[in-house]
Order: structure tokens, then sequence, then C-alpha cells
């Protein structure tokens, strides 16, 4: 059974919109300060734990970059 798409559903064809940076402009702002982190569920604690601090330690730097 092919995916369901719904881009290509006759029935949204009037859905559509065209968004301007400005009509977003608060979405942008925080996009700008989000991260994608991927985690997987087989990891021990101890890798958890590593990847806690290592993620603390790059906001740490990043945080403390001069303007």
């Amino acid at each position: 059974m092919p995916a369901l798409n719904p881009f290509e559903m006759s029935e949204n064809a009037l859905c559509r919109k065209t968004y301007s940076k400005e009509m977003c402009a608060r979405s942008l702002e925080i996009l700008n300060r989000t991260v994608s982190i991927g985690n997987h569920p087989d990891r021990t604690d101890a890798e958890v734990d590593d990847r806690i601090r290592r993620i603390r330690e790059a906001a740490f730097d990043v945080l403390n970059q001069p303007a």
C-alpha cells in the first residue's frame, strides 16, 4: 500500500499558502536558537551521561562567546 501524501491529495489543493519571512518572524527567531539532537533507546546510561555532558559543554561555549 503506497504511503498517504497529504500534499498530493486533490482535497487539499486549496490549502496551499505562501509564507514570507516577515509572517513567521517569531517562529524563525525561535528556530534560530533550536537544535535537533538524535537519540537512540539502546544507549547505555554512560553514553547518555556523556552526551548530556558534551551538549552542556557545547551550549556553554556557544552562549559565552562575545557577540
